[in-house]
């Protein structure tokens, strides 16, 4: 009940429309879809071409509670994947640039972005930055050509074995240790009409047209209450390159499955030992 409770009064819910046009619609600025190539996202002088783009619309009131059963001190205001996009690009040599030009029209901010909310299962940045820089200490004293410097790039190995020593366990319990990407929350402002502006400003200006006056502003109005309510709203971020997202369509890694895993806690919460009985209760008078 308590559950249920934060669910049908959590305000977020009633501005989900709003912030899925608005966030959603600054993200679609930088995209542009090729028939004869797919999907890109573009920059000032970045383009990534995109395997797929996918939208997560809304969840549903069933999936919301069980994302607020399964974890004991969940609450509605603190589910952050509300609204969420999926980019799957094709090497995970690609994952950079799209992070850059993510970063540079304010998809991705960085002082917005929460800490605890980011993971990185799909790429080993302090191996592969160790090997850039090197290639680029080749090229910088003429040691390497630039063609060279390029094939250096190319054969840069990206990829992070989630199973070698020293690598933090998964820190959801739900996800298989096949599923590997690239997840950030990041916090976008979201700004809605006032209700209580529209019905203040409706009611002064039927006071206005009573009077016989000239329909104006009145600027003690709208001193007192704001024209817009701001606020900030999460939005999840998830990279795939495509062999990544191809083992989260089917098995252990696959959507399906973790859902499968999160109703099974939820089970075992609220209706714990009428699940299983043992030997010895079955035999009591009470059962």
């Amino acid at each position: 009940m308590n559950a249920v409770s934060h669910l049908e009064f959590n305000g977020k819910l009633r501005e989900l429309d709003a912030a899925r046009e608005q966030i959603f619609g600054r993200i679609k600025t930088i995209l542009a879809n090729d028939d004869s190539s797919g999907w890109k996202v573009r920059s000032q002088n970045i383009e990534v071409e995109l395997d797929n783009i996918e939208w997560k619309e809304a969840k549903t009131r069933h999936s919301l509670l069980l994302k607020l059963l399964h974890k004991p001190e969940a609450m509605a205001e603190e589910v952050f994947d509300y609204l969420g996009v999926r980019f799957v690009v094709a090497k995970s040599q690609d994952i950079a640039r799209l992070l850059r030009v993510l970063i540079e029209n304010d998809i991705i901010i960085p002082h917005q972005v929460l800490n605890m909310r980011s993971r990185n299962s799909l790429i080993n940045l302090k191996s592969s930055q160790r090997q850039l820089s090197l290639a680029y200490d080749l090229l910088q004293n003429g040691t390497s050509s630039p063609e060279e410097f390029i094939t250096m790039c190319e054969k840069i190995d990206w990829d992070l074995n989630v199973d070698e020593p020293g690598n933090p366990s998964r820190p959801n319990a739900h996800s298989s240790s096949r599923y590997k990407s690239i997840q950030l929350t990041v916090r976008h402002l979201v700004r809605t009409p006032n209700p209580a502006f529209l019905v203040l400003s409706s009611l002064a200006g039927q006071l206005r047209h009573a009077r016989g006056l000239e329909p104006e502003d009145d600027p003690l109005l709208m001193g007192l209450i704001p024209e817009e309510n701001a606020r900030f709203f999460p939005l999840e971020i998830q990279i795939f390159d495509r062999s990544s997202h191809q083992i989260t369509q089917f098995g252990p890694a696959s959507h399906e499955q973790y859902k499968s895993n999160q109703l099974q806690t939820v089970r075992k919460k609220i209706l714990g030992g009428l699940l299983h009985f043992d030997e010895a209760r079955m035999q009591t008078q009470d059962f």
